[in-house]
């Protein structure tokens, strides 16, 4: 089960005060860091995995390929659950 919370940013001075304070809620931030990630949605040309509340997802980050399977789910104001399944992949692979 994932468990995110989406937060959106209204401005560049909020964004600085957000990177010097240490916690979030009842939430302790680490140090920020850059992440470059490349992600790819995958889908039937019938869109049978949206039709049926799905997403395949391959990620690149750092190297890394991850192949991911999500449900909707469901959210309750910043936090968001839903189903998600990951493997980690030897390399890149074609979508076949």
């Amino acid at each position: 089960m994932e468990l995110e919370a989406k937060f959106s940013v209204p401005d560049e001075q909020t964004f600085q005060q957000l990177l010097a304070t240490g916690s979030l809620g009842a939430f302790r931030l680490g140090e920020p860091s850059l992440v470059q990630v490349h992600d790819r949605y995958l889908d039937t040309l019938e869109g049978a995995l949206r039709q049926q509340g799905y997403a395949l997802r391959l990620r690149r980050e750092n190297g890394r390929h991850i192949a991911s399977v999500k449900g909707l789910g469901d959210a309750s104001g910043a936090m968001h659950h839903r189903e998600e399944y990951e493997v980690e992949l030897p390399g890149a692979l074609p979508p076949e």
